[in-house]
């Protein structure tokens, strides 16, 4: 295997020893270990990637404090803050409870409530009671297990009207009027219809997804499940409050969150961001598309047993451009070929960006240590990604740029 930098500020590093050391690593600083306090926590930055320590505070106006094992002190702005996470346990979602995803790409999990209407009411073991205007819902899922039929009923494309998934498998269609604990009216030209919760899957409305919001904001995910975005967060002397889009001043027990990603910051993930074009050339005849944030599969994006969460999967030969304008100092991922490729993979792997070549890596196989690369991208318009035939044509070639993003 060859590899090839041109690039005066990249930097290679092997990411299986930092993750290592994060399973070894002993703090003791609480008995009980729930959520980012009183739990140790790891925190990312655009700089570095698994401190771990106590967090003391945390905000959106003043950044972070982290105290280390060793009595140390790290300040951050919140802008270089990318992710903070508990290192306490994990506990499974609530069950029995009402899904509601939002158009910010909110999740909030709980219980029908009666409410205003042209309002959603929910109650929630987290934020409390939660009033939210039907124009910021994209989806409701009810309780139950639905299978198949709820899943491709969540994943059609884009609607014109309102519709509801009936428990029998049965779509009815109109304009949502108003749900409650028992009922949910339902506009249906002339008349209003009235459908028991009791009977339905499902409801998905024809809002569409919010565009990119400006600012800083906290992303916060609960340890029972559900996520919400704060555009106001002050965590201090072990208490948190925030401001949601849908509820201000909304205190928070610390406990409940299992990590808080830093959104409008430096960093900004590449699978967030459209590409203007992606080129797939078959060796034969099967098309392969590129895939945000999963393997190409479609499934879970895994590279030499790490599991990742954000990044892009792609088939060679493929390629992929994105519109920079400038705005980016660093382009970072971790290179690796997914762990569902087989053992005939091969690739040759490129970075480009303003048509000068920044990263070569030829002859990619399973057996390669994986690498994060950091890319020097100041100033640059475009961005490529290019995934080549190696030397066994397409055969298995399942490749990840994991955890790829760019850094302003």
């Amino acid at each position: 295997m060859n590899e090839r930098v041109n690039n005066d500020r990249a930097v290679l590093v092997g990411i299986g020893l930092p993750i290592v050391l994060l399973c070894s690593v002993s703090i003791s600083f609480a008995d009980e270990l729930l959520g980012i306090s009183p739990s140790p926590v790891k925190v990312d930055t655009v700089s570095s990637s698994g401190e771990l320590g106590r967090l003391e505070s945390f905000s959106l106006d003043s950044g972070l404090v982290l105290t280390k094992a060793n009595g140390e002190q790290v300040r951050r702005p919140a802008a270089d803050v990318v992710r903070i996470e508990s290192v306490g346990p994990v506990f499974e979602p609530w069950a029995n409870r009402v899904r509601v995803s939002l158009t910010n790409g909110d999740l909030i999990i709980g219980v029908l409530r009666d409410g205003e209407p042209d309002y959603v009411s929910v109650y929630t073991s987290v934020l409390g009671l939660l009033s939210i205007p039907l124009e910021r819902i994209v989806s409701i899922e009810l309780p139950g297990k639905h299978g198949d039929k709820l899943n491709e009923f969540l994943r059609r494309d884009k609607l014109l009207e309102d519709k509801v998934l009936l428990a029998n498998g049965d779509v009815v269609g109109g304009f949502l009027v108003s749900v409650s604990e028992a009922t949910l009216e339902l506009e249906r030209g002339n008349s209003v219809q009235r459908i028991e919760i009791s009977r339905i899957a499902a409801i998905r409305l024809s809002n569409t997804p919010e565009p990119k919001q400006s600012g800083l904001r906290a992303v916060l995910h609960f340890i029972r499940g559900g996520r919400a975005t704060a555009t106001g967060f002050v965590f201090a002397n072990g208490e948190a409050g925030a401001d949601l889009e849908y509820k201000k001043q909304v205190e928070i027990d610390p406990e409940t969150i299992a990590a808080i990603d830093v959104a409008g910051g430096r960093w900004e993930w590449l699978s967030d961001k459209t590409p203007v074009s992606y080129t797939h050339t078959p060796m034969l005849s099967l098309s392969w598309p590129a895939r945000n944030d999963t393997n190409v599969l479609g499934e879970l994006m895994s590279v030499d047993g790490f599991v990742f969460k954000k990044g892009l999967g792609l088939h060679s030969k493929s390629r992929i451009v994105y519109v920079l304008d400038g705005r980016y100092t660093e382009f970072t991922s971790v290179i690796g070929l997914d762990d569902q490729a087989g053992p005939w993979a091969n690739v040759d792997v490129k970075v480009i960006a303003d048509d000068k070549l920044l990263y070569e890596r030829c002859g990619l196989t399973l057996q390669d240590v994986i690498k994060e690369i950091r890319l020097n991208i100041t100033d640059a318009k475009r961005l490529e990604l290019i995934v080549d035939f190696g030397r066994n044509g397409d055969l298995q070639d399942r490749f990840n740029f994991a955890r790829a993003a760019l850094i302003k």
